[in-house]
């Protein structure tokens, strides 16, 4: 296995402003209706559910959030989103050469070591509105650094932001605007966790 490619996660950053929610949902198969036959079985037990606000500061932005919507709903295509959140703070800066991560704590990765399950993790930097993401599968975990499948590649300060990319799929067809001005608006997302 090997890390997911930009083309596989949702990397628009969220509105800073507005907190993200976290619930939990009852999953059902979905159904081809049409042809009256089930095209994609999901286990029916409850499931993390996340809801993020997402700024479109201009009608670029607007627009290519639109597209990367219009390619994935319908709740048949998964992909990744980061948590944005510092899941792993790192210990000391990081060189570009660098394949270990030291870090504060493994914790929040204790159930995926435990159930041997992989993770892959965002390495966040650059401009907090349009960032630039590395993504990168764990391939170790100790108690206090993480070896990842290769290289950063880049140098990274210790308050770089390290969130875990969680396999996702949207939970609604639609997506509906709020607009502030003519070119910048808001919109919330549900995803749902898939494992």
């Amino acid at each position: 296995m090997s890390a997911p490619s930009i083309d596989e996660i949702f990397a628009f950053p969220p509105n800073w402003g507005e907190e993200p929610e976290f619930f939990m949902k009852q999953n059902v198969d979905v159904l081809d209706l049409a042809n009256k036959k089930e095209i994609d079985i999901i286990e029916n037990w409850p499931k993390m559910m996340m809801r993020y606000s997402f700024l479109g500061v201009n009608r670029t932005r607007i627009h290519d959030i639109e597209e990367a919507f219009k390619t994935r709903r319908g709740r048949l295509s998964d992909f990744y989103i980061p948590s944005w959140f510092q899941d792993l703070k790192l210990t000391e800066d990081i060189e570009a050469a660098d394949a270990t991560l030291p870090v504060e704590s493994t914790v929040v990765l204790d159930d995926y070591k435990t159930n041997n399950k992989i993770v892959y993790i965002a390495i966040i930097h650059g401009d907090t509105y349009d960032p630039t993401l590395i993504a990168r599968e764990v391939t170790d975990i100790a108690v206090d650094s993480i070896a990842i499948d290769s290289a950063i590649g880049v140098d990274l300060p210790q308050e770089t932001l390290i969130c875990i990319l969680h396999r996702v799929r949207f939970d609604q067809d639609e997506i509906e605007w709020e607009y502030k001005t003519t070119s910048v608006a808001s919109v919330k997302l549900t995803f749902k966790e898939i494992e």
